[in-house]
């Protein structure tokens, strides 16, 4: 994270990357459902701080 760099957009980034993950889904692959979950949650939690 550079100085310029908030939490805020260290979560903007993992939500996209979480939709990017879903839009790239493979039917029934729940791996790729794991990592979107995962983003998903950590751009939840960066908000929240």
């Amino acid at each position: 994270m550079n100085n310029k760099e908030t939490l805020f957009d260290k979560a903007q980034q993992n939500f996209q990357v979480a939709k990017t993950l879903f839009h790239s889904l493979r039917v029934e692959d729940e791996a790729f459902l794991n990592y979107v979950g995962y983003h998903l949650q950590q751009s939840l939690e960066l908000s929240i701080k």
